[in-house]
C-alpha cells in the first residue's frame, strides 16, 4: 500500500508538470562566476543551460550581472541560442572599467533539446589586457505554444536618432490578450548618447513615461541598462512602447543609439501566485548601513515546490567616492561575485536577478542596498526601479508509464548509501536518480538484482528510475 501511494503521489507529481508546461512558464537558471578570464579572439562561453521542452514554444533567454574590464577594452556580452553573438540587438557591451549589463533575446524552439550560452568577447576595442571578470545570471523562461501565458520580444536596432524635445518611440509590441491579466514589461540593451547629453530610457504603456521608477537614464557615456513595469490589461489587443527622450542634461547632439529589446510577458489573471511586482523610489537615503537598506520587499505564496527568478533593475545615483552594492535576494543581505552588482562614483543602471528553491507556503525577497568598501562619498544614494518575482512549479520530465512491481530501497530514509533490489527477472537495465527539480543527478548501468549505491547529496527527497526495456518502476528516495 505504502509503494502504491507513493507511486500515485509521483504520477500526480508528473501530470501535474505536464499540465504547468502547457499553461505556465518553466524557468531554468545558473549563476554565472568567471574572475578574469581571458576573453580577446573567439567568442567565449561564461554560462549556458540545456533545457528539454515538453512542447513547441518560445523561449526567453536574459543573462545580467556585471562585468569588469580592463582599461581600453571593450566587452561584449550576449545571451544566444549559439556560443556566439550577434551585432546590434544581439548583444550589449561594457567599455573600459566595472559595468552592469542586461541583455535579451527570445528564440523559437521544438519539443526535445535546445541548449542557451551566455557569452563575451573583447571586440573592437582592445588596448587593455583582455581579461574580464563576469558576474550576473542566466536564465531561460519557456512558454508553451497555445499556453495561456505567453511571451512577446522585439528587437530594437536605433542609429543616430534626434530624441532631443518630446520622447520618442524606439520600439513596440502589441499583444492580444486572451482574458484580463498582467504584463510584465521590460525595455533593456545598450545606449549610446551625445557627451553632454542624458538620455531618459522607459519601458511604458504609453508614448511617454514616469519620473523616478518610471525611467532610467544614460548621462554622456555609452552604457547598458533596464527597465520593468508591470501593467494590469483587459482582454483583446494592449500596445506597450520602448521610449527615450534627451531630457534634463541637454548639452551634446540630441542624438543617440538603441540596442536592445522590448519585452512583453503576458499573466491571466488568479495567476497572482506565479509572478509579482513592486516599483522601487527612494531619494537622498544613507546606505551607508549594517545590515543592507532593504529598498522594497515582495512576499509571494508558493501553491507547491518550485523555483522563483527574482530580478531588480533600474537606475542609481551615489555620491561621488562611493559604491553602491545593490541585489535581488532571499534575504535582507547579499553575497559575494554573482550575488549582487555595484555603482560606483556617479550614476548608473543595473540588473541583477537570482533564481531559489522554494517550498510552498510564503516567502519574501528584498531589493538591497549599501554604500560598501568604497566610502569616499557621502553615503546617500538615490535608487529608482523595481523588484519582481516570478515563480514556477518544479517539473519533472514527463516519463514511460510506471509499472508498480517489487522495486525497493532500503534503508529509506537513507543517509549516503542505500541498496537498490530489483526484480529476480530483470536483465539488464539503467537507474536514473532525480532532484525535486526534475534534474538528473546519477544515472548508471546495472545487471544486478541487488546494488549498492553511494549517492552522497544532499538531504532532501529524490526520485529513483529503474527502466529495463519497456518496464519502467519508480521509488521516493528520502536522504537524511
Amino acid at each position: 500500500m505504502k509503494k502504491t501511494l507513493q507511486i500515485l503521489a509521483m504520477l500526480a507529481i508528473i501530470g501535474l508538470s505536464n499540465a504547468y508546461a502547457q499553461n505556465y512558464p518553466l524557468y531554468w537558471s545558473t549563476g554565472i562566476i568567471q574572475g578574469s578570464i581571458y576573453v580577446r579572439g573567439n567568442p567565449v562561453v561564461v554560462g549556458q543551460i540545456t533545457i528539454t521542452t515538453p512542447v513547441a514554444g518560445t523561449v526567453l533567454v536574459h543573462f545580467d550581472g556585471q562585468c569588469t574590464a580592463t582599461m581600453g577594452d571593450r566587452i561584449v556580452l550576449a545571451a544566444s541560442n549559439t556560443a556566439n553573438w550577434l551585432g546590434n540587438d544581439g548583444c550589449v557591451a561594457v567599455y573600459d572599467s566595472t559595468g552592469s549589463f542586461s541583455h535579451s533575446r527570445s528564440y523559437s524552439v521544438n519539443a526535445g533539446s535546445n541548449t542557451f550560452y551566455a557569452v563575451a568577447e573583447n571586440y573592437v576595442n582592445m588596448l587593455g589586457t583582455g581579461y574580464a571578470s563576469i558576474y550576473g545570471n542566466l536564465s531561460v523562461e519557456f512558454f508553451a505554444s497555445g499556453s495561456s501565458t505567453f511571451v512577446s520580444q522585439t528587437g530594437i536596432v536605433q542609429y543616430n536618432i534626434n530624441v532631443r524635445g518630446n520622447p520618442v518611440t524606439v520600439g513596440q509590441i502589441t499583444i492580444n490578450a486572451p482574458s484580463a491579466g498582467n504584463v510584465l514589461v521590460r525595455f533593456d540593451g545598450l545606449c549610446y548618447p551625445s557627451n553632454g547629453d542624458r538620455i531618459v530610457l522607459a519601458a511604458s504603456n504609453i508614448a511617454n513615461w514616469g519620473v523616478n521608477d518610471g525611467c532610467t537614464s544614460v548621462l554622456n557615456n555609452t552604457a547598458c541598462f533596464s527597465h520593468t513595469r508591470y501593467y494590469a490589461v483587459t482582454a483583446g489587443n494592449n500596445t506597450f512602447y520602448a521610449v527615450a527622450q534627451n531630457y534634463g542634461t541637454t548639452n551634446g547632439t540630441g542624438l543617440a543609439g538603441f540596442y536592445g529589446s522590448l519585452t512583453a510577458e503576458f499573466f491571466p489573471t488568479g495567476d497572482n501566485d506565479f509572478v509579482a511586482f513592486t516599483g522601487i523610489s527612494q531619494s537622498y537615503i544613507n546606505v551607508r548601513v549594517s545590515p543592507p537598506y532593504n529598498l522594497g520587499q515582495l512576499t509571494i505564496n508558493a501553491p507547491t515546490i518550485g523555483k522563483v527568478l527574482v530580478t531588480f533593475d533600474g537606475h542609481c545615483t551615489a555620491s561621488h567616492g562611493d559604491k553602491i552594492t545593490l541585489a535581488a535576494s532571499n534575504i535582507q543581505d547579499w553575497g559575494v561575485n554573482d550575488g549582487n552588482v555595484s555603482v560606483s562614483n556617479t550614476e548608473e543602471n543595473f540588473s541583477h536577478t537570482r533564481t531559489y528553491d522554494v517550498a510552498a507556503g510564503s516567502h519574501t525577497y528584498y531589493a538591497v542596498a549599501q554604500n560598501y568598501v568604497l566610502t569616499g562619498g557621502t553615503g546617500i544614494a538615490s535608487i529608482y526601479g523595481s523588484l519582481h518575482v516570478k515563480f514556477t512549479p518544479n517539473t519533472l520530465t514527463a516519463i514511460e508509464d510506471i509499472t508498480d512491481n517489487s522495486v525497493n530501497v532500503y534503508p529509506n530514509p537513507a543517509s549516503d548509501n542505500f541498496t537498490l533490489q530489483l526484480p529476480p527477472d530483470l536483465t539488464t537495465a539503467t537507474l536514473q536518480i532525480f532532484n525535486t527539480l526534475g534534474e538528473l543527478i546519477y544515472e548508471k548501468a546495472i545487471d544486478q538484482t541487488s546494488t549498492l549505491i553511494q549517492l552522497n547529496k544532499a538531504a532532501g527527497i529524490y526520485f529513483v528510475k529503474v527502466k529495463d526495456g519497456d518496464k519502467v518502476f519508480m521509488e521516493k528516495l528520502i536522504l537524511e
